[in-house]
């Protein structure tokens, strides 16, 4: 009896041992879903409606993943705006407060519960307001938004609250949005890495909207960390830096930026299990003349 039950049981381990040698080990690896929201816009800058799995190429530290599929993103955003307050702004801001209001006009037609939160720095930066859906309410906080004569820009600073206050609210879509003066003098003192890091800890993407229209800006130390976050950082996070040659494009360019975000498209791709983490995303369109604006950084 005990010599059938010891046969019976060598056979069962063996069974095992062959069925593990048929698993992941014998050749497929466990994998598990990401997902990434990416933008996708032809030469002109307008988005490309009707994309498919098939249009799409993701690479994590050069290595191509799985697309399994893709959808419109539909998750509503968390959307902080910031603003440009700083001196000489009093003739921009009639044009910034139209553009801004079409902004929210046209988010809201498409993705009515996504949330804005309005943010001023000139002087230091300042929040207007809670976060809102409601139309009449953003209003009246774009219309309070006035020049604050002699002062210059903290949009760093700004920049780091914002990101942290997204990061307290463990926003789900997290977009920040900035419309400044390239003439205004920037007045914080961090470095843009650390900008960066406050934004990648965040996981938002950053939308800089420029106006090139005055004076040329200086060269201070503190000028360039800005254009480094203004740039580099905007597309690292998978937004843009759009330069406005004058105020009367920026009610466009703002509309234009709206229905970029409303668009968006959400891939979802296969990673291998792996104890090492990859670190870099590079997303791509096979179509040709399709440019694609993806997150770089793991985890968005």
């Amino acid at each position: 009896m005990l010599s059938r039950l010891a046969g019976s049981a060598l056979v069962s381990v063996m069974a095992l041992g062959i069925s593990l040698a048929a698993g992941p080990a014998a050749g497929q690896r466990a994998s598990r879903e990401q997902q990434v929201v990416v933008a996708a816009v032809d030469k002109g800058g307008k988005t490309v409606p009707g994309l498919s799995a098939a249009d799409f190429i993701v690479r994590e530290d050069g290595v191509a993943r799985e697309v399994l599929r893709v959808a419109q993103a539909s998750a509503p955003m968390q959307i902080v705006l910031l603003v440009d307050t700083s001196t000489d702004m009093q003739v921009v801001l009639q044009d910034a407060r139209r553009g801004l209001q079409a902004f929210a006009r046209g988010l809201w037609a498409k993705s009515p519960e996504s949330t804005i939160t309005l943010m001023e720095f000139g002087e230091r930066p300042r929040q207007i307001g809670s976060p809102t859906t409601d139309a009449k309410v953003l209003d009246g906080y774009i219309n309070g938004l006035v020049e604050h004569a002699g002062s210059g820009t903290y949009l760093l600073d700004a920049l780091v609250e914002a990101s942290s206050q997204l990061n307290n609210r463990h926003a789900e879509r997290p977009v920040i949005v900035v419309f400044e003066r390239e003439a205004s003098q920037e007045l914080s003192t961090r470095f843009a890495a650390q900008v960066e890091s406050a934004i990648k800890d965040a996981h938002a993407t950053l939308w800089t909207l420029v106006l090139q229209e005055g004076d040329r800006p200086d060269t201070s130390n503190e000028r360039r960390e800005r254009d480094l976050v203004l740039g580099d950082t905007a597309v690292h996070s998978g937004g843009a830096r759009e330069a406005l040659l004058n105020r009367i494009s920026i009610e466009s360019r703002f509309t234009q930026l709206a229905d970029r975000l409303t668009s968006q498209y959400a891939i979802t791709y296969s990673r291998p299990e792996s104890l090492i983490p990859p670190t870099k995303l590079d997303v791509t369109s096979k179509r040709a003349g399709v440019r694609i604006q993806a997150p770089q950084w793991i985890g968005q």
